[in-house]
């Protein structure tokens, strides 16, 4: 069973987000694997910010 490891700074996707991005990856897999859709997994790990990560400033404004 394929695993696909989507990796994000955290609050970068929301809940939806994640959904849409799971659905499209395993469609994608199946359609062109010919495969059950129940056999692909996608996961979604997520780092914390750092000073570095783009996105940190962006919460962190006064």
């Amino acid at each position: 069973m394929p695993v696909y490891t989507c990796t994000t700074v955290q609050s970068t996707l929301n809940a939806d987000t994640k959904a849409n991005l799971a659905t499209e990856v395993t469609r994608i897999h199946s359609m062109i694997n010919h495969v059950p859709s129940a056999y692909v997994n996608v996961v979604f790990h997520e780092l914390p910010p750092t000073p570095f990560t783009p996105t940190a400033n962006l919460h962190n404004h006064s």
